[in-house]
């Protein structure tokens, strides 16, 4: 709370100072996140919003209305200087009004159909439909005594003046409380792709209301671990894109402290197994690299590597996909396998440059389930030694080791790799 304090005295330092840039930066940073909590996400966008338009009354407004900050004396001074000169305009209206009529009258003074209205929504309107004719004779110098005449018609206008009123109302915005895990996720650098995508599957609000919740969150590096165009092909799949992201998120509340070795249920409906040993914590084949970074409803633990569910395809060409087995307890594919690794490694030689790869290891349905994992991570691992060697210039994705995670499969067709190329 003492950190928020001086985060907020700093804020106003920097506004006092008018120093809009440093806080626009901060703010695309994530460093005014602490003020989430406080302002909900709605006004925290319009805080964005008026940093990037440089309204600096604005900010103030916004912090003034939630009670974070006192009125600064310039603000109170220039609110009373524009409050007194408004008076003042209301306190005249009724003398201009009052000069108005009297010049409209001394300027018609003798004109029997001149009519003046005042007041507010009044017609001033000055009649004078008879023409007024002046004759004016002069000799014209020609010394036979004639005369010229001159007639002027002078026609009056009428001037019609209507009063205006304008109603403001008040608008209230009341928005939710948003959970600490998301404000973390959302404006910590390393995430930053994650929360992109989070917010571009619409999964905002199942983060925000669907705890506890455990989210493995991977790094950006995780990301680009993937091959160039996965991201771009997840965008235009929204399913596949809910897909992967929920399969990073486990409907129970797991801290550090809590977390043991075992097969958990993801939001997408696919299990990840967890592995807890003296070495840390591993989830299918990826490193949890920062434990407990939000502790709530929501848990959040980073991880070094993108989880891929079983379902979850990359590439838009014909794909081929490939399964390999195993023996008990042996890394390397059995015998009767051999040949359609070999298959496997052709297809790879015969694919295009940056066609994706993905490979991914299992395991015995029974048994301990850090060895599973690490027994399916490192069968993984060999398959995709053999294809990297057939064709290193294709776009493989880090190998994928899920440990038992296919209860009720016999152990035959549990140990295996498969592998789709496309």
């Amino acid at each position: 709370m003492d950190s928020n304090v001086d985060e907020l005295h700093e804020l106003v330092s920097l506004l006092e100072g008018g120093d809009l840039s440093g806080l626009r930066r901060r703010y695309r940073t994530g460093g005014l996140a602490f003020l989430l909590p406080t302002l909900g996400p709605v006004l925290y966008r319009e805080l964005g919003a008026s940093l990037d338009s440089g309204d600096r009354r604005g900010v103030w407004a916004l912090l003034i209305d939630k009670g974070l900050v006192a009125t600064p004396a310039w603000l109170a001074e220039e609110e009373g200087r524009r409050r007194k000169g408004g008076a003042a305009w209301v306190g005249l209206l009724p003398l201009v009004i009052l000069l108005a009529a009297a010049a409209l009258a001394l300027g018609r003074c003798g004109d029997d159909d001149e009519t003046v209205a005042t007041g507010a929504g009044a017609t001033a309107t000055t009649e004078a439909d008879a023409a007024t004719a002046t004759t004016t004779q002069a000799d014209d110098g020609d010394g036979d005594g004639a005369s010229t005449s001159t007639s002027t018609t002078a026609k009056a206008t009428t001037t019609t003046a209507k009063a205006t009123t304008t109603t403001a109302q008040a608008t209230t915005t009341t928005a939710a409380a948003v959970d600490p895990a998301l404000v973390k996720l959302a404006t910590d650098p390393r995430f930053s792709t994650l929360a992109g995508l989070v917010t571009k599957a619409g999964l905002l609000t199942t983060l925000n209301t669907g705890g506890p919740l455990t989210v493995f969150a991977p790094t950006n590096d995780a990301f680009a671990a993937l091959p160039p165009d996965a991201l771009a092909a997840l965008g235009d799949n929204a399913e596949q894109l809910k897909s992967l992201l929920t399969y990073h998120v486990v409907g129970e509340a797991l801290p550090a402290g809590s977390l043991t070795s075992g097969v958990k249920t993801t939001l997408n409906g696919e299990a990840v197994t967890i592995a807890v040993s003296d070495a840390g914590v591993s989830v299918n084949s990826a490193n949890v690299n920062g434990a407990d970074l939000a502790t709530g409803t929501i848990v959040v633990h980073s991880i070094d590597q993108v989880l891929l569910p079983a379902g979850l395809q990359f590439g838009t060409g014909q794909q081929q996909k490939f399964s390999v087995f195993f023996d008990v307890g042996v890394t390397t594919p059995n015998a009767a396998s051999q040949a359609t690794l070999d298959q496997a490694v052709a297809a790879a030689q015969a694919a295009k440059a940056s066609t994706p790869v993905v490979v991914t290891g299992f395991a015995d349905v029974s048994g301990d389930p850090a060895s599973n994992l690490q027994l399916s991570g490192e069968r993984a691992q060999n398959v995709l030694g053999s294809l990297r060697a057939a064709n290193a210039g294709l776009a493989y994705l880090p190998p994928n080791a899920k440990g038992d995670t296919e209860p009720g499969a016999d152990l035959d067709s549990s140990r295996r790799v498969d592998i789709v190329i496309g």
